[in-house]
């Protein structure tokens, strides 16, 4: 074998060379085993990753194998979550990789009123409070300025026994560059509910439910259900609370019905508004409840 191949030097016979198959043969598989052998065991002649081409397939869009395996690395990783239930920042290192942020937001429901005490033939009624905004974006990470500021509101304050009014659920949002950017997503909490005088009119004037919370920044923006109207049925009666405004995260929320006069019930889960007050005649007054509170979801995707 007098020839050799110009990479690799593979031996090769010439056409001047005695014919001899079978030691043509074995010479280059012996030739092959000893380069194999010294890609796989010396370090000095192993290729790296970073050489070897690798064409683009499927989802791995690199051109070196190198580039593939850390694509493959990434895919692994799938989704890391990150959830707020109050305010904080999220930085950089923590979703570092990631090739989009999908933000969600619940703001928090609004608080129902309280009602007034009650003589003989009359009753009263709080107002319900308004279901939380919902909010949805999703985001890529080239030019995003990091800390994201992430802030979660208050739940709507509760009305305090009397015709006091319940409080609105505050805003949430997500904001780049430690809030001093653009707003990636945000939502405001519910409405509250008004405080209920007492009255003995039949249909009584029952006082205002809060309305339900807007999104406000993102690509999917949901407005809560308003808070449910009081009703009267009877002279001598007891009202029925208006239920809490439902929100995207949390349902909507039935106010106390045993006997003659009970306080709010609080908002369910996350965002719904609180359930009105109520109180029957020769009857005490009654405290509205807090809304549910607001919630930011950010889920960081490989």
């Amino acid at each position: 074998m007098a020839g050799t191949t110009p990479i690799f030097g593979f031996p090769f016979p010439e056409d001047t060379d005695p014919t001899d198959v079978a030691g043509d043969i074995q010479g280059l598989a012996e030739a092959v085993e000893v380069d194999l052998n010294a890609h796989l065991t010396d370090a000095t002649a192993a290729h790296a990753a970073s050489a070897i081409a690798f064409t683009p397939v499927g989802q791995l869009g690199s051109t070196t194998v190198q580039g593939a395996l850390a694509e493959l690395a990434d895919e692994e990783k799938g989704i890391t979550r990150h959830v707020f239930t109050a305010s904080g920042s999220l930085a950089s290192a923590t979703v570092s990789g990631a090739k989009k942020l999908r933000i969600r937001i619940q703001a928090p429901g609004g608080g129902s009123g309280g009602c007034a005490a009650n003589a003989a033939g009359n009753t009263s009624a709080g107002g319900s409070g308004g279901g939380g905004g919902y909010a949805e974006a999703v985001v890529t990470m080239t030019g995003l300025v990091f800390p994201l500021a992430v802030t979660v509101g208050a739940v709507g304050a509760a009305g305090a026994a009397g015709a006091n009014n319940g409080g609105a659920g505050g805003a949430c949002s997500v904001v780049s560059n430690n809030g001093a950017g653009t707003t990636l997503c945000a939502a405001n909490g519910g409405g509250g509910g008004q405080g209920g005088p007492t009255g003995a009119t039949i249909p009584q004037a029952f006082y205002t439910h809060g309305g339900g919370g807007a999104g406000t920044a993102g690509d999917l923006l949901v407005t809560g259900s308003d808070g449910g109207q009081q009703t009267r049925y009877s002279v001598g009666g007891p009202p029925v609370a208006g239920e809490g405004g439902a929100s995207v995260l949390g349902g909507a929320t039935v106010g106390g019905l045993s006997g003659s006069a009970n306080a709010g019930v609080a908002g369910k889960s996350y965002g719904g508004g609180a359930a009105g007050s109520r109180s029957g005649p020769s009857q005490a007054a009654q405290a509205g409840a807090t809304g549910g509170p607001g919630i930011v979801i950010i889920d960081a995707i490989y």
